[in-house]
């Protein structure tokens, strides 16, 4: 299990919403909707505190770039995650 399905696990068993988990560790929603779909992780400092918050041993995999906190993740995957993002975003027409 990667640290992403990690957090959303540990979330949902305390019953919180990304919102309240965003909120005590004081950054945007979005920030955990984005540690949760893998394409980012916590500094150090926030994975300590998250791990606080949910009561859980939380750890980075192996597949981590430590020096830039990014989940190294198949070129396709991300992709299709950016494309799907685009589309969403601009609403794009055929």
């Amino acid at each position: 299990m990667d640290l992403g399905q990690q957090i959303r696990v540990a979330r949902k068993r305390r019953n919180m919403t990304q919102a309240y988990l965003a909120q005590r560790l004081g950054v945007q929603p979005m920030v955990i909707d984005r540690w949760e779909g893998a394409i980012c992780n916590p500094a150090p400092a926030q994975l300590k505190e998250l791990g606080e918050i949910l009561a859980t041993p939380l750890s980075l995999s192996n597949r981590v770039d430590a020096n830039r906190g990014m989940a190294s993740t198949p070129q396709r995957f991300w992709l299709k995650r950016v494309m799907a993002w685009y589309r969403q975003r601009h609403a794009v027409s055929k």
